[in-house]
């Protein structure tokens, strides 16, 4: 993913797609989600919003999706129902050189697209007026501030750099980013590497749990299943999330992937 990608897209279309997921997930409403990014050959980027509801029995999909096809970079988007029933077509781009002016702009009139799209997304998705949640249920299922500026976001950026060091230009590695919530884990963030002539797949997982009236962070490096390292070591549970104790355990998961590094891309590289 080149760096105009990264800045002008990557980023600012995951963070609205989190300013809707607080619209939407109110007091009243029992919304799930999941936020899943991905690249290919074919697509140099993917990025994806799931929502779902316990009590509704449909899905609202959001994509953007960028591919590179006859020397033109395109850039799309949509709103699906049940993934392949579209309700509405967001902005396009369709450029032979990705600039910051023509990303930016595309990117106004995807905010718009949202905005002008809130309410339809909200039909859809809404549970049935006299439905009654558990509040501490509720709580668990919505991502906090905290969560989000502390583990989502740089959790996410060192899977971004760990990427660009496990899947260098002659690599045939690709990878997707994907984050889910629930009513026991309020943040779970998982990179999945796969090779096309590799014989492993590995993953690197985060969790958060909210148990006992305790957060708890731990993250593992598996492959097939199977656990290859785990964060034992700088696992944490507290009682309130605090900045300096999420920012503590974010140092040390960027060590633990600095120390396995090696191992990944041993078990992800293609054969000789």
């Amino acid at each position: 993913m080149s760096d105009l990608l990264n800045k002008y897209v990557w980023l600012p279309v995951q963070k609205e797609f989190k300013k809707l997921i607080v619209w939407l997930v109110s007091s009243n409403s029992d919304i799930r989600y999941s936020i899943g990014t991905g690249a290919s050959n074919t697509y140099p980027l993917g990025i994806t919003l799931t929502l779902m509801s316990d009590s509704v029995d449909q899905e609202i999909t959001i994509d953007v999706d960028v591919r590179y096809r006859d020397e033109q970079w395109i850039v799309v988007s949509n709103i699906c129902l049940e993934e392949d029933i579209l309700i509405a077509k967001g902005p396009s781009l369709s450029v032979k050189y990705l600039s910051a002016e023509s990303l930016i702009e595309w990117f106004d009139r995807f905010k718009e697209f949202l905005i002008a799209n809130f309410e339809v997304i909200e039909f859809r998705i809404s549970k049935p007026a006299n439905v009654n949640l558990d509040l501490e249920r509720e709580m668990n299922r919505a991502m906090s501030d905290a969560l989000f500026e502390h583990v989502w976001f740089p959790v996410q950026i060192e899977f971004k750099k760990l990427i660009s060091l496990v899947a260098p230009s002659n690599s045939d590695i690709g990878y997707g980013i994907s984050t889910y919530t629930n009513v026991l884990y309020p943040l779970e963030i998982l990179l999945i590497f796969t090779g096309y002539r590799a014989t492993d797949r590995v993953s690197v997982n985060i969790t958060v749990q909210y148990r006992d009236g305790r957060y708890i962070i731990e993250a593992n490096i598996c492959t097939d299943g199977t656990t290859i390292a785990e964060s034992a070591s700088f696992s944490i549970a507290v009682e309130g999330l605090s900045a300096e104790s999420l920012s503590e355990w974010i140092d040390d998961f960027g060590k633990f992937l600095t120390t396995n590094l090696e191992t990944i891309k041993f078990r992800i590289s293609k054969p000789n």
